[in-house]
């Protein structure tokens, strides 16, 4: 997997896009990402200005709407990959379902990325933009390859049965799992957060006493979607580990703490965020002092409280920022804590934005990774404790 990119490698010029770096590489894979949401899913960017901003993008086009207009972009798209002389290249990789494998950029192509991106960042036409990620969908490079795929593939079948969907569409879609499949860790991961099916985590050897908290007070980790068979943040997990020993004394250390089936399906959210509240009050027997939850797993915490979950300091790592309902009387701090333009909740087409009632908190990370915010190292270099305004160690 690609390390983690600061701020100071975020691109924001034309050229990024025909750069084989690892953060020119990560930077074209948020644009086409961005451009898929603000083609099919806009909100799913709210908030998100500064940041687009910042990869060049302080224009976006406009929701594409219905499938007469959106079989004419792809039309008008055509003409666009036609000037280029690109259109046959293209077309053919298409319709053979064409997968990246090499890390290498498709040299013929380079100066068209470059050419196109400049047209989609100052124009805002929505056929640019869909020439430009079948231009990314067609090249050699995996990563951008899977992240323009995603941004072409997450449509709904239209209503009227004879309207026939283009072959640049159906070929994103049909290419997905194969990418989800793919050695390219981070193409996997793009295709594997669309589909659902990703897991963004590290693994740990799992040791411990499983001894319950003690004294008045006791405090919580919550894993989020896919995390089943890791350790991270159960009893003797690295950053269980870390946030007893450094951040809350309270924390639970029960083998029989609260799981969930980790699925990527809003049915078992809901089912889990009432058993997380029914789990407090049966083994705790009170409010948390503090949660820490994960992606889905913060989303559950959010949910539970309507089932009468109470907490003291809700702690959202890398969460998405879902329309659910949420009892903000029985929270009393909520922080966030999360890097910026997470591709796997761009490729997920989820908000990674709270607009009210979070603090929000970045950590100095662009696109990579989504499990940095539980990473125990990066806590304790970025002093993270106290960024969030945790006391130590309570």
């Amino acid at each position: 997997m690609a390390e983690p990119i600061d701020q100071s490698a975020v691109r924001s010029d034309a050229e990024a896009a025909s750069d084989p770096s690892p953060a020119a590489v990560a930077t074209t894979a948020a644009r086409a990402l961005a451009l898929g949401s603000a083609l099919a899913t806009p909100n799913a960017l709210r908030g998100l200005d500064e940041d687009l901003s910042a990869v060049g993008l302080q224009r976006l086009p406009v929701r594409w709407g219905g499938w007469e207009h959106r079989k004419q972009i792809l039309a008008d798209s055509d003409d666009v990959l036609e000037r280029h002389h690109l259109l046959d290249e293209v077309r053919s990789r298409e319709e053979a379902l064409w997968i990246a494998t090499d890390n290498l950029f498709g040299a013929p192509q380079w100066s068209a990325r470059v050419d196109l991106w400049r047209s989609v960042a100052a124009d805002r036409h929505q056929e640019d933009a869909v020439a430009w990620l079948r231009l990314l969908m067609a090249d050699q490079e995996p990563t951008a390859a899977a992240a323009a795929a995603v941004a072409l593939a997450k449509w709904q079948h239209p209503r009227e049965s004879d309207i026939a969907v283009p072959t640049a569409l159906n070929s994103a879609r049909e290419v997905l799992p194969g990418y989800a499949d793919s050695p390219n860790t981070d193409a996997s991961i793009i295709a594997g957060a669309a589909l659902g099916t990703g897991d963004d985590t590290n693994y740990f050897t799992l040791s411990g006493t499983g001894r319950a908290p003690t004294g008045p007070t006791t405090s919580l980790l919550v894993a989020g979607t896919g995390a089943w068979a890791n350790s991270w943040y159960l009893t003797g997990g690295d950053f269980h580990s870390y946030i007893l020993r450094e951040v809350r004394h309270d924390l639970y250390c029960g083998y029989d703490a609260f799981q969930w089936s980790g699925a990527y399906k809003k049915r078992h959210r809901l089912v889990a965020a009432e058993r997380l509240a029914g789990w407090v009050r049966d083994v705790v027997g009170h409010g948390l002092n503090a949660m820490f939850a994960h992606s889905y797993g913060g989303v559950i915490a959010l949910n539970a409280t309507t089932h009468g979950l109470q907490v003291k300091d809700l702690v959202l790592l890398s969460v998405p920022a879902e329309e659910i309902r949420v009892e903000w009387r029985n929270i009393e701090r909520t922080v966030s804590l999360r890097i910026h333009m997470d591709l796997v909740l761009l490729a997920a087409r989820r908000p990674q934005y709270f607009t009210e009632n979070v603090e929000e908190n970045y950590l100095p990370h662009w696109f990579w990774t989504h499990s940095d915010s539980h990473d125990p190292g990066i806590w304790e270099r970025e002093k993270s404790p106290q960024l969030l305004g945790l006391d130590p160690a309570i």
